[in-house]
């Protein structure tokens, strides 16, 4: 890519572009992981930070404005500048969350880090179980009825598996069964291969190898009986 680069409100930027030479498919560069506070150093670079988000507006609807907010890792806030024209959806997020951020390193004025994609933007807040079927300490529920556990956020369903959701009634052996995801609804079922046993207290288990859709772990096994 050939061009004068200038120096636009301390943004470094090719304007005019005058010729581009495709040379090869290559191999895409992996983010440079970078703390918050260190941003100013990497203009021009693809880099990820992680830390406390926070803003203090509602954001837009895509496309509408531009959206700027900060995030912290504790060594320094840096802007996160999110364009328009991205398309980047940041209303279902909320101010003082943590997130991981990969993009562009910029300096539009301050130092600033520039998501490309929505997939750029990461909650690392870890899932959570936020209903069960039955409900912790029910009685008289169904032999037959999978056992269901539905998560605060998307979840990827290749970790819900016999492994990491169990069901085991008092003693310690453990049901047969399979476990499904439904996507829509956020929730994993336990379905029994046979009919469990009645008046026997069953403990369902959640382990920390269940993971959310961007691979964030439960922060701890959760368990209900």
């Amino acid at each position: 890519v050939n061009g004068p680069l200038k120096l636009y409100n301390g943004l470094l930027e090719m304007d005019p572009t005058t010729t581009i030479t495709w040379m090869s498919t290559g191999t895409p560069v992996p983010p440079e992981s970078t703390s918050t506070g260190a941003v100013g150093s990497t203009q021009g670079k693809l880099i990820v930070v992680s830390g406390v988000a926070t803003w203090g507006t509602t954001p837009p609807t895509p496309g509408a404005n531009d959206f700027s907010f900060s995030i912290n890792d504790g060594s320094g806030a840096v802007q996160i500048f999110i364009d328009k024209d991205t398309m980047i959806d940041m209303r279902g997020y909320t101010s003082g969350i943590t997130m991981r951020i990969t993009g562009f390193s910029g300096n539009y004025t301050v130092a600033q880090v520039m998501p490309r994609y929505a997939s750029d933007i990461v909650d690392m807040t870890p899932p959570t179980v936020t209903g069960t079927v039955p409900t912790p300490g029910a009685t008289g529920v169904s032999l037959y009825y999978p056992v269901q556990a539905t998560f605060s956020k998307a979840m990827n369903s290749a970790s819900l598996n016999s492994a990491s959701f169990t069901l085991k009634k008092a003693g310690g052996a453990s049901a047969s069964g399979s476990v499904t995801y439904d996507a829509g609804t956020k929730t994993a079922s336990f379905t029994p291969a046979a009919a469990l046993d009645p008046t026997t207290i069953y403990t369902a288990t959640l382990t920390t190898d269940v993971k959310d859709a961007n691979d964030i772990a439960l922060a701890a096994p959760y368990q209900f009986s």
